[in-house]
């Protein structure tokens, strides 16, 4: 093989193993709750308060606000606060503002 193909196949099998870092796997269709449920919304932010996970493991928050209830006590708070997790930079950021609002949605 030549040189730029063996490193293509490394670059590949690499890339394969190594993804694209921690992530937070969420959970199949049949343990989740409704879309929308407090439950779930914080289960799916406790996973990030955990690992600090960005990218695909803030879809199932997203989902979740979408589809809570506007009538919730803390909806303002939150949908403010998820705008702020998904523009977060850091892990830390990420860990620190989901935990916010999983205080948000334990509060009446």
């Amino acid at each position: 093989m030549t040189r730029s193909l063996q490193s293509l196949v490394v670059m590949t099998a690499l890339s394969a193993v190594l993804g694209c870092g921690p992530s937070v796997k969420p959970l199949p269709m049949a343990e989740r709750e409704a879309p929308g449920s407090v439950g779930q919304l914080k289960k799916d932010l406790e996973g990030i308060a955990e690992s600090g996970s960005g990218q695909s493991a803030l879809e199932p928050v997203g989902i979740g606000m979408e589809a809570l209830d506007k009538s919730h006590p803390q909806h303002g708070k939150l949908a403010a606060a998820h705008r702020k997790l998904l523009a977060a930079a850091t892990p830390d950021q990420r860990k620190t503002i989901a935990r916010e609002m999983i205080g948000l949605l334990e509060t009446k």
